[in-house]
């Protein structure tokens, strides 16, 4: 049977890992603040990983009300702390929605893609998991390969 998409990841494959690191990064970091102060945020599972990097003799800076040295000392390390992506990833798709954030595929994944497909994929989705959560983003890809994000 045909395949009628394909699940693609963020860093390296649908982006060029330099957007993740000069554009998305310094845009979450940025606008972190803001989020904290005013969304209604649960941060028990950051807290938690906050309170295991304690035990762990990590030396993060110590937790507050809005706990925002810890958030960038994560940022900071790099880490891949559920918590902070889902804090991130609602700072991304809010970009996106607004129109601040714009993104493309890169040309060599496109071909990639083209490649696995056995063929034309145009009107075939491609699917990619939203950073942060778990809601999926579409993209069709049209007849010129360009991709169209919805």
């Amino acid at each position: 049977m045909p395949s009628r998409g394909i699940l693609l990841d963020i860093e390296g494959t649908t982006t060029p890992i330099a957007f993740v690191y000069d554009v998305l990064f310094p845009f979450a970091r940025s606008r972190v603040a803001e989020l904290v102060k005013h969304a209604d945020l649960d941060l028990r599972e950051l807290n938690l990983d906050h309170d295991e990097d304690v035990r762990a003799g990590l030396n993060p800076p110590p937790w507050s009300k809005a706990p925002l040295d810890y958030i960038h000392w994560l940022m900071d390390q790099d880490r891949k702390s559920t918590a902070l992506k889902t804090i991130q990833g609602k700072i991304w798709l809010e970009g996106y929605q607004n129109g601040e954030l714009r993104g493309d595929h890169c040309a060599a994944k496109r071909w990639v893609c083209h490649r696995c497909g056995g063929g034309d994929l145009s009107g075939r989705a491609l699917r990619r998991p939203q950073p942060g959560h778990m809601q999926r983003g579409r993209t069709q890809v049209r007849k010129d390969r360009s991709p169209r994000v919805q």
